[in-house]
């Protein structure tokens, strides 16, 4: 809803498109607006732990029997891989 305010043409909108594309061309604002708009900020407060606890899982590199492996790949494969212990 808000992106079609950004469609209309006055002075104040301009200045409002003009600031906004000013920030999303930086990497921090640019990855905050997207993270809002994916639904990928929200955070459930599950209480005291890891950073991680009650986020989304991010894509991290993981050590496999098979050798290492990034960890949406098997998700996209829809395929389970074999964990290895630190």
């Amino acid at each position: 809803m808000a992106g079609t305010g950004l469609t209309r043409s006055d002075a104040r909108i301009d200045a409002l498109r003009d600031t906004m594309s000013e920030l999303l061309n930086m990497d921090e604002p640019r990855k905050r607006f997207a993270a809002m708009m994916s639904g990928l900020d929200i955070r459930y407060d599950l209480g005291e732990g890891h950073p991680l606890l009650g986020r989304r899982m991010p894509d991290l590199d993981l050590v496999t029997a098979s050798g290492p492996l990034r960890v949406f790949t098997p998700a996209a494969r829809r395929r389970p891989c074999a964990l290895q212990p630190r």
